[in-house]
């Protein structure tokens, strides 16, 4: 949930222009939220990979250990993304071609906050109970309009064995 406070004065000037660029941001906010959660519940599921000496190990490492994950894409922060961009194989050859990595797509997520989770999105379950609603009300005590978004959702692995996931590269 999240939510603005707006005095009537502000309220008033802004018409209806702001109350929508507020609902937008709420709804941004919560779907950031969201994100959070579900690479909080993917890490929990996920198998942990061992980190090996170079990237290239630990990318092997990664996508073995998500064993039945059929159509694997590894998502990471972007300073691991361009970490990942100059990593190479034992032979000097990069490891990262065309946004794939050792057959695994390769997408920049700031929901996950450190090293790289690999998983078959498919096999991730969202249950949403509630969508993402924005309202309005006044708060006549504090004389000001409260502008709300409230969404709820949990999800899961349906396989924990089509995630894996290491904490952090290490340098080799």
């Amino acid at each position: 949930a999240k939510c603005v406070k707006l005095t009537y004065a502000e309220a008033k000037m802004s018409q209806g222009a702001m109350e929508d660029y507020l609902a937008e941001e709420i709804a941004a906010d919560i779907g950031e939220a969201m994100a959070k959660d579900v690479v909080t519940a993917i890490s929990t599921d996920a198998q942990q990979a061992t980190a090996g000496a170079k990237e290239f190990t630990t990318m092997a490492n990664l996508l073995a250990k998500a064993e039945h994950a059929t159509s694997p894409v590894i998502y990471c922060n972007a300073a691991n993304y361009y970490a990942l961009m100059g990593a190479v194989d034992a032979n000097g050859q990069p490891i990262f071609r065309d946004g794939v990595a050792i057959g695994a797509q390769v997408k920049i997520d700031s929901a996950v906050t450190s090293g790289f989770i690999c998983l078959d999105p498919k096999k991730f379950v969202l249950n949403v109970v509630q969508d993402v609603i924005v309202e309005s009300d006044k708060d006549i005590k504090e004389h000001v309009i409260v502008v709300s978004g409230y969404a709820r959702a949990q999800g899961c692995m349906r396989d924990n064995k089509a995630a894996s996931k290491v904490a952090a590269l290490i340098a080799g």
